[in-house]
């Protein structure tokens, strides 16, 4: 469906993608390649097609590897998250055993 000639939008049937995923890469259309690339990014086994598929396809290529920088990222973030939560807890700690103290000082 066109929408003033310069966006478009493609509707695929993910339940015929499998049938779509199994042909030859220049045998599937634009709009189906983009729906096999992330129905089957994470799948192992369809790896060596994707990696067909972004070697034909730059936009493919260049979003795969957005994708990846984001997952980077992701891990990185998570990374320091716990870090973050480590130290906190560890200040936690060291406030509790100084109060401990100062109520056994009293006692």
């Amino acid at each position: 469906m066109s929408l003033g000639g310069r966006t478009w939008i493609f509707t695929v049937e993910l339940a015929k993608l499998d049938e779509i995923a199994r042909k030859p890469v220049d045998k599937i259309g634009n709009a189906e390649r983009w729906a096999v690339f992330f129905e089957y990014l994470t799948d192992p086994e369809m790896r060596a097609k994707i990696n067909e598929i972004a070697a034909r396809e730059e936009g493919i290529k260049m979003a795969g590897g957005v994708l990846l920088n984001i997952s980077r990222n992701e891990v990185e973030r998570a990374r320091l998250e716990s870090e973050y939560k480590a130290k906190i807890d560890m200040q936690a700690r060291l406030v509790d055993a100084k109060r401990e103290g100062r109520q056994e000082a009293s006692v």
